[in-house]
């Protein structure tokens, strides 16, 4: 119980937020919330109970500091997927684009010229396909593993907050394919998102696999 003012301010600063972030979420000041944390003053009961809810986490963790592990492993877990998610979709969309805009090929009988062309572009599609099938790989066992992770932790995520995760999955293929999606002069917006499309839907999958789990863990505690 004598170092709750060490598991606030580590809670706060593996979150990545401000004192002020956090006063302005509890209805308090920067100052208390300092003084939590520097050990001046303790916080009662109701305040360390909006401390978990701001934080994401279960009482027994800001009393007795539980759980760090396990809730820092499920952050670097959920970054590495959006991070293998958002790059993969990236250099499959550039290799596309680069293949479409510099490498066409018209139909009929090809020129010497031509052929080396083809050749090129060949080569452009057979790394985009290995660049599409490591993307899948990895994606589906760094999601899965994100999974397991999470369905560990002592306190469920909460729902908003998973949704909200997979909103920025969308937002990061998005932001990865569109634009290279719209310059474009051959292919439309359909050839560059079959990849991404499928993967969200795997995430998808998995965060109501994982919502199922947890319901029913939650009812086995009653």
């Amino acid at each position: 119980m004598t170092a709750i003012h060490s598991h606030l301010k580590q809670l706060r600063q593996d979150r990545g937020m401000t004192q002020e972030t956090v006063a302005q979420r509890m209805g308090l000041t920067r100052q208390a919330v300092s003084s939590h944390e520097s050990g001046r003053t303790r916080p009662d009961l109701d305040t360390l109970m909006r401390y978990a809810e701001v934080y994401d986490v279960d009482l027994h963790d800001i009393l007795y500091g539980g759980g760090r592990p396990q809730s820092r492993r499920v952050r670097l877990l959920a970054w590495a997927v959006w991070l293998d998610l958002t790059l993969c979709s990236l250099a499959q969309s550039v290799l596309l684009w680069v293949s479409n805009c510099f490498f066409p090929v018209p139909e009929g009988v090809l020129s010497g010229e031509m052929q080396e062309r083809l050749i090129t572009r060949m080569a452009l599609g057979d790394l985009h396909r290995a660049v599409e099938e490591v993307s899948l790989l990895s994606f589906g066992l760094l999601s899965l593993g994100l999974m397991a992770a999470a369905l560990r932790m002592e306190r469920p995520v909460g729902v908003r907050r998973r949704w909200k995760y997979w909103g920025l999955l969308t937002a990061g293929a998005a932001a990865a394919v569109l634009p290279w999606a719209v310059a474009d002069p051959v292919f439309g917006i359909a050839n560059y998102t079959v990849t991404p499309s499928a993967q969200l839907a795997w995430a998808a999958v998995l965060l109501l696999v994982s919502l199922a789990a947890d319901a029913v863990r939650l009812r086995r505690q009653k």
